[in-house]
């Protein structure tokens, strides 16, 4: 089996086939390489692991592609070797976020970022990634063990929401948070489905933006 890599892949040009009386154009494909296996980790430790490493990458209208995966000869092995990535064309790759990186808001570090089967993160435009990250050796442990974060410039998160916080306009806890979506406007809003303690199935969709959060829909509510 040949090593797994991330590509982008651009249309550009034409070729030229004829067949029956006519002559069809086709679009060629230019192939860049935006991360392989043995390709050093933008901050050095370690290197873009092989097939089963990455994840389901997302690509915006930049060029830009932003995935999760798991390096190889990291420094503390299975501690630090989970990622968030972006990637451009131009073979810029922009570490966003690490296993084993403090967190943003409060004591603790970033967990297991590859763990979840399901793709958790989204990114807009402007190459800013909403991501749902596990989170090791907080305050509440297991009761504010997960979060909603969005980032553009590595060290600048935006936290949006945290198992734990209370909703508006309730006196319940979030429990569950599931993979979010994220728009164009400067700076994006982030939408997202939740759970509620007592309820591992989501039955809330909140937006989160400029640190306002907005009930859009949930379980009960009148359709319009």
């Amino acid at each position: 089996m040949h090593p797994r890599s991330l590509v982008f892949v651009l249309a550009a040009g034409v070729c030229l086939g004829f067949g029956a009386g006519r002559v069809y154009a086709a679009a060629s494909v230019t192939v860049f390489t935006l991360a392989r296996n043995g390709m050093a980790a933008p901050d050095a430790n370690g290197s873009f692991g092989s097939f089963f490493s990455y994840r389901d990458p997302v690509l915006n209208d930049a060029g830009e592609i932003a995935f999760t995966g798991r390096f190889d000869g990291s420094a503390l092995g299975s501690l630090d070797n989970d990622y968030l990535v972006r990637a451009a064309k131009s073979g810029t790759r922009t570490l966003l976020a690490r296993q084993g990186q403090a967190l943003p808001d409060v004591s603790g570090t970033f967990g297991g970022l590859a763990d979840a089967l399901l793709q958790e993160h989204a990114m807009n435009d402007s190459g800013r990634v909403a991501f749902i990250a596990p989170r090791s050796s907080t305050p509440g442990g297991s009761a504010d063990n997960s979060a909603l974060y969005s980032v553009r410039d590595p060290g600048l998160f935006w936290l949006h929401v945290r198992r734990g916080d209370t909703p508006p306009f309730t006196t319940t806890t979030f429990n569950g948070i599931f993979p979010p979506t994220i728009n164009n406007q400067p700076p994006g809003a982030v939408a997202f489905f939740a759970s509620f303690a007592g309820s591992a199935a989501p039955i809330a969709v909140y937006t989160s933006r400029l640190g306002v959060m907005t009930p859009v829909a949930w379980l009960t509510r009148t359709a319009p």
